[in-house]
């Protein structure tokens, strides 16, 4: 709460108290305490400065947590921690790659190829992170398979007729889970091998774990970088290369079609981790490098909604009428304490506005003990992140003993305009030329980023209760 320096005079009455406590979907408590039996005496200064105390955010679900499958036994160990960086070896995966040394860059690349560039960083910056951690790389095809610690990234590497992404993450959750994992990286186009098709489906492996007491205790976190590459195509007995070109494959047309020229097409980084603020510098520090040579990114922390966040809450008191902001004589602060009091029987009102993106949808009085006492009216929300509170303090005075008062108030986090993946998404991919997006990725994104269903924030008081 932030100080103001105010002198007062109550002629020997003691100061008592009124204060806001905390959010119930997201509640408020109004508590009271009396000072003066009457107004007689000298007026105290009035409160013309506002008043601010910061609301810690929590986020609440109304349906209880998914239960996790058990942890084999397999997966207790004492063995030091790891990275592990999963790699896609998919055949669609070799066109981010120059079929030869006479392959023509993209116009615009600055000949740097993308994918070589960012499957570098990735290890570079989970080792920064998790310095004591050591890495391991997978390779996903039909089966996941170790690879070398730095694999050598040629077309010949990516073979694979099959893409067993769920493999792949079920494995890693299952390191991430039992301690043996700080942090998992997953490079690929998310175009796994199952009976769905497109982005969608990969959203199905980790849905049970998005909805995991683990996750939604921020624990655990999801990150996803998009980077739009350079490339070439892959090739087919059934599509050879042809003039420095090879062939896309369409999951809805289930074949191949071929390139024309050189094109842009999207990969990721599905970034697991056990801490929010490591997976956030991760996330930045690809986005930063690739900035840094001109590649585009697109990226997000898809679990960012169940990290606690600070809303300050910041109050002005005034004359019922409004007209003069901050000029009233009812309310008084404690110099000592610092803790505001009712302390003339006159109305007030105040006008509390929340920061942090905090917005309240409804605003109620709770249940206490003793029933609803007079004294206190709320205006209804306005879809604004602002509260209203009328407080008749001669009603609140005249009770013995004060009462704590709840308000429970829900509300949403409207956060920073979301990442525009949409523009990477396309419903389709049965198109006669390459679309150059990822096929329903806007709905794969839909299905990971998790989203609370209220947030619940806990003030400390503004104005506290107590006997007189």
């Amino acid at each position: 709460m932030r100080a103001t320096s105010l002198r007062h005079k109550t002629d020997g009455c003691r100061v008592g108290s009124l204060g806001v406590l905390g959010l119930g979907l997201c509640g408020l408590i109004l508590t009271w305490s009396g000072a003066c039996g009457s107004d007689s005496g000298s007026a105290p200064d009035r409160i013309d400065e506002p008043f601010t105390v910061q609301a810690k955010v929590y986020p609440e679900w109304r349906e209880a947590p998914s239960l996790e499958p058990a942890l084999p036994d397999s997966a207790a160990t004492s063995e030091p921690k790891s990275l592990g960086i999963y790699l896609d070896l998919s055949r669609p995966m070799a066109g981010y790659l120059p079929l030869d040394a006479s392959s023509t860059p993209r116009e615009g690349s600055g000949g740097t190829n993308e994918f070589r560039a960012v499957a570098q960083w990735v290890p570079d910056h989970l080792t920064r992170v998790y310095p004591t951690a050591s890495l391991q790389w997978r390779g996903v095809g039909r089966d996941i398979r170790d690879l070398s610690e730095y694999p050598r990234l040629e077309r010949s590497l990516f073979v694979a007729t099959a893409s067993r992404l769920d493999l792949a993450i079920q494995e890693a959750l299952v390191d991430l889970r039992s301690g043996r994992s700080e942090g998992v990286a997953v490079i690929s186009d998310l175009l796994g091998t199952g009976a769905l098709t497109g982005a969608l489906a990969v959203s199905r492996y980790l849905s049970d774990w998005l909805d995991s007491e683990g996750v939604r205790t921020s624990e655990f976190h999801l990150g996803l970088v998009g980077v739009k590459a350079s490339y070439w195509g892959a090739t087919a007995s059934a599509c050879p290369a042809r003039n420095g070109l090879g062939c896309w494959y369409s999951e809805r047309g289930r074949g191949w079609r071929r390139l024309d020229d050189v094109a842009v097409a999207p990969f990721y980084v599905l970034l697991l981790g056990r801490d929010a603020e490591s997976l956030m510098t991760i996330l930045q520090s690809i986005e930063s490098d690739a900035a840094s040579i001109g590649i585009e990114t697109v990226a997000e922390l898809l679990t960012a909604g169940t990290r606690p966040r600070l809303a300050p809450l910041t109050c002005e008191a005034s004359e019922p009428d409004g007209e003069q902001r901050g000029r009233q004589y009812a309310l008084l602060r404690d110099e000592q304490s610092g803790e505001y009091a009712c302390v003339r029987n006159d109305p007030v009102k105040l006008y509390c506005d929340f920061g942090g993106g905090f917005v309240p949808t409804d605003v109620r009085i709770g249940a206490f003990r003793g029933g609803v006492p007079d004294g206190l009216g709320i205006a209804p929300p306005s879809g604004v992140a602002q509260v209203e509170v009328d407080v008749d303090c001669e009603a609140l005075r005249s009770q013995e003993p004060l009462p704590d008062l709840l308000l429970d108030i829900e509300g949403n986090v409207v956060g920073s305009q979301a990442p525009p993946w949409d523009e990477w998404s396309i419903e389709t991919d049965d198109l006669p030329t390459f679309p150059g997006k990822t096929l329903q990725l806007r709905y794969f994104i839909e299905e990971v980023r998790v989203m609370p269903d209220r947030y619940r924030a806990e003030l400390p008081p503004i104005l506290r209760g107590g006997s007189r």
